[in-house]
């Protein structure tokens, strides 16, 4: 028997894997992976960092959390907004000029690499331990 939603999911994977293939073929470099060859809009930029950072349970959580009578959620919210200047204001004029890829790759820079090692394993640490 053809089950649909399999072949729903099949689709889905042929296409995002030939879009991933396509893409890949047009980088040749570290900067073109990273930075996109620097040819990507900034709307598209902030769509894709804001994309990132929401997840379903924001768009389930939230709305539950404030019928419940607790807006707790949005001191996050604000601490997105703060924390996208602090960034804009001190860290992306660095990376632009010192054609940087990474937050690590920076604190290597500036601190050394054993801080940038640290840095790293803090966040696979913490991540593991967030799933």
């Amino acid at each position: 028997m053809f089950d649909v939603q399999l072949a729903i999911i099949v689709v889905y994977m042929a296409v995002l894997l030939g879009m991933g293939w396509g893409i890949a073929r047009r980088q040749r470099t570290l900067r073109d992976y990273f930075l996109g060859g620097r040819n990507i809009p900034a709307w598209a930029v902030m769509l894709a960092v804001v994309a990132t950072e929401t997840s379903s349970l924001t768009f389930v959580g939230t709305p539950s959390m404030a019928y419940d009578g607790s807006m707790v959620f949005l001191q996050l919210v604000f601490g997105y907004v703060v924390a996208r200047f602090i960034l804009a204001l001190f860290f992306l004029p660095a990376f632009f000029r010192e054609e940087i890829y990474t937050v690590y790759a920076h604190l290597g820079t500036r601190f050394g690499a054993e801080v940038q090692r640290v840095a790293g394993l803090f966040f696979f640490v913490t991540r593991a331990l967030a799933a």
